[in-house]
C-alpha cells in the first residue's frame, strides 16, 4: 500500500533497514521490518520500503497488505519507528 510520504520523511525517523516499525491503518495494526525488498522480512511478514515511485509503501512478502489493512485511498497510516 503506498503512502503519501516520500524518502525523506522516512529519512527524518532516522529509520534504517532492520528497524522495528509499528504500522496502523484503519483501526488494524502489525509490526514491521523496514527494508529495501520484500525478501528482507519472512514469508507474511510486513515491511515498510520505498517503493518504484520513490514513496514510502506498506507491503507483505507473499501476501497482500490490502488484505490485512483493508485500507482505502486517503485513509490515515500511522508509523511509529523504534529508536535504535
Amino acid at each position: 500500500m503506498q503512502l503519501a510520504a516520500g524518502a525523506r520523511d522516512l529519512a527524518i525517523t532516522g529509520a534504517t533497514p532492520g528497524s522495528g516499525v509499528h504500522v496502523e491503518i484503519g483501526g488494524r495494526s502489525v509490526e514491521a521490518r523496514v527494508g529495501r525488498t520484500f525478501a528482507d522480512v519472512p514469508a507474511g511478514s510486513a515491511v515498510v520500503l520505498l517503493d518504484s515511485a520513490g514513496r514510502v509503501a506498506v507491503a507483505v512478502n507473499g501476501g497482500s497488505a490490502q488484505a490485512v489493512f483493508h485500507g482505502t485511498a486517503g485513509q490515515a497510516a500511522v508509523l511509529l519507528v523504534e529508536r535504535q
